[in-house]
């Protein structure tokens, strides 16, 4: 028989130059040896024994901010930064405690939650008073970045506007850091994996400590990644009514795109996608990509990600027929024409508008034309250079379109 999903680990050996071998003890969970003031400050002083490249590389390397980084929530154990700007909250717990086994999944959550209600200027000005607490002097977020990174290094417009949408979108990695993870928690993990409400990646990482035999004040620290989310997954809960009369639970699809051994095929991230786009276009196209997700979210549209493209959506919340995509940008940088989607796409007359949407558009740029079969497609691909200088033009037809479908959805409906 084959125990599936069992950790199961061997004991470490340290071997000498001379070939002296040392075998270490592991830490019992229900001794008091050390307590976790000192497991967060192994963690503050060197981040790296935690292995965020193993989780989601982008979080990494990570910069420590501050311990005890107080929130509403209460106060965070640990909490990083990465040089362009995303933000690592850990907590921390010794598994002897069955309360810490218990709170600690809904603690963490409550601090993401509590992040995720906070503007740039307010993390800042606490990163500073923390700092300026524990010592270090008032440096803020930038300057601690610049102070591993170097200051040449650092752009800072382009951190600062990752911080600011990381911290509305709640864009975090979550790390429950424990010298044992019992099972109950790993369950806990799997059973969010399978809900609709995480912005963020949560991750179970173990650091096993063990001590030697003749010589106590040494201690060996292995860490170890127990459990994580697989996919980030948006949710829009709607209450309708003064008295909730109506409550509904929209859910994207996941956002990663990875093979897995089943051979599933996921979806890509935003940042797995502006990784693959800047090879392939210049800094200021990507820069437009960012501001078109910007815009859109801004103006109340849905932006998903799928195998090679963000799509750019319109989706009326009074009449969950009228779907409209109003443009796509594949991963090497090319944009193609939206479509409407959904029942409706079977009336003639929003067929048309459908294809109207597409021979209006496709006169913004020359050599562009509707495709010879597919009425609702482009005989080619415009870069983002080009819908750059026709944006608001394209976007102007796009507002109108959506106004006519919402009519004629009343109409038809």
């Amino acid at each position: 028989m084959i125990n599936k999903g069992k950790r199961i680990s061997g004991i470490p050996m340290l071997i000498t130059s001379n070939d002296k071998v040392g075998i270490p003890s592991r830490v019992s969970f229900s001794t008091k040896s050390f307590h976790e003031d000192w497991l967060q400050e192994l963690i503050y002083r060197y981040p790296e024994v935690l292995p965020v490249d193993e989780i989601e590389p982008v979080f990494s390397p990570l910069i420590s901010i501050a311990r005890e980084f107080p929130t509403n929530a209460g106060r965070i154990d640990n909490i990083f930064i990465s040089p362009n700007g995303y933000i690592t909250v850990v907590e921390t717990k010794l598994w002897r405690n069955p309360e810490s086994r218990r709170l600690v999944v809904s603690q963490i959550l409550d601090y993401a939650k509590e992040l995720s209600t906070w503007t740039f200027e307010e993390f800042d000005e606490q990163v500073r008073q923390s700092c300026a607490d524990s010592g270090g002097g008032e440096r803020g977020i930038i300057e601690l970045i610049k102070d591993v990174v170097g200051e040449g290094d650092v752009q800072e417009s382009a951190v600062v506007d990752t911080i600011c949408r990381n911290l509305r979108k709640g864009r975090f990695l979550l790390l429950i850091v424990g010298d044992g993870i019992r099972e109950e928690v790993e369950a806990m993990v799997d059973f969010l994996n399978q809900t609709p409400q995480l912005h963020f990646n949560l991750a179970l990482v173990e650091l096993t400590v063990y001590e030697l035999e003749n010589d106590k004040s040494m201690r060996l620290v292995v860490p170890q990644v127990v459990s994580r989310t697989t996919e980030i997954t948006r949710a829009i809960v709607r209450i309708e009514g003064r008295e909730i009369e109506k409550i509904t639970v929209e859910v994207d699809t996941p956002t990663i795109e990875i093979t897995g051994k089943a051979g599933k095929r996921f979806r890509l991230t935003e940042d797995e996608f502006f990784k693959i786009l800047s090879s392939h276009v210049k800094e200021e196209d990507v820069q437009f990509a960012r501001q078109i997700i910007e815009n859109a979210e801004k103006a109340g549209f849905q932006v998903d990600w799928l195998q090679a493209n963000f799509v750019v959506k319109y989706r009326d919340r009074e009449n969950s027929d009228v779907a409209f995509t109003v443009l796509l940008v594949n991963k090497e940088g090319a944009v193609t024409p939206g479509y409407v989607l959904g029942r409706l796409r079977e009336h003639d007359s929003v067929l048309n508008l459908s294809m109207d949407f597409t021979a209006q558009t496709a006169a913004l740029f020359e050599g562009v034309k509707p495709h010879r079969r597919d009425k609702e497609s482009w005989n080619r691909l415009v870069s983002l250079g080009e819908l750059k200088a026709r944006y608001q033009d394209y976007m102007n037809i796009a507002d109108r379109t959506i106004d006519q479908l919402r009519s004629l959805a009343k109409s038809i409906t």
